[in-house]
């Protein structure tokens, strides 16, 4: 059974490295090491860099606010960004508007592993990342004129199921998402409009999270 965002928490102050960072809870399913799918998002103020580092698990990012640089990659509203397990990657430097990034695991994790700090944890092997072009959402005005689906691959999927898509659909229209084989399960983000999952109406910023067992998600854009 699809997992469905909550509220968001209240934010909360978190520092690192003496700058100071919100964090926001939008999805918490526990913290089984094997699947518990987990999103937050985060608000980092304005020239603040978060130094190079690394995470236990693979995760997406999705830049949805204000602007910097990752690593050597422009981002901005609205970019995806892939880290497998273990690759490191940054700086994350915000520019003067700052940015938010809503960060997206299959299995829970806490904090972050800087390479200065935490280099004798980084295991050796295979090192992964993946960036998306940032991309022009379309506004509710526009989508209440389109008149046929679009589907763009922002992050072409590689033979794991490894990718990011972005689906923009008419009022009411029908969709089935992508194949779920081999992967550790999808999630659904909704960046304009709302969305229709089985009985339950997801608005602007819901998430859904489709484990690999389920069968693919069928969905229906909201009537704006």
């Amino acid at each position: 059974m699809p997992v469905f965002s909550h509220s968001p928490s209240a934010p909360k102050a978190v520092v690192v490295e003496g700058d100071t960072y919100l964090k926001t809870d939008w999805m918490d399913s526990g913290d089984d090491p094997a699947l518990s799918p987990t999103v937050f998002l985060v608000e980092q103020s304005p020239n603040v860099s978060l130094r190079t580092h690394f995470h236990r698990n693979n995760q997406f990012q999705l830049f949805v606010r204000g602007g910097g640089s990752l690593g050597p990659h422009k981002i901005g509203a609205l970019t995806v960004h892939y880290a497998g397990a273990y690759s490191g990657y940054g700086p994350l430097v915000a520019d003067e508007r700052g940015i938010a990034y809503f960060t997206l695991r299959s299995v829970f994790e806490t904090g972050s592993l800087t390479m200065a700090q935490h280099a004798d944890q980084m295991k050796r092997g295979p090192k992964r990342q993946l960036h998306s072009q940032p991309v022009h959402v379309t506004d509710n005005e526009k989508l209440a004129t389109l008149a046929t689906p679009h589907v763009k691959d922002l992050i072409p999927f590689e033979a794991d199921c490894v990718g990011a898509r972005l689906y923009t659909l008419p009022p009411a229209a029908r969709q089935t998402g992508t194949v779920l084989s081999g992967s550790a399960g999808q999630f659904y983000v909704v960046v304009a409009g709302s969305l229709h999952v089985d009985d339950q109406v997801v608005q602007t910023w819901g998430i859904v999270f489709v484990g690999s067992e389920e069968k693919r998600l069928e969905f229906k854009a909201g009537d704006l």
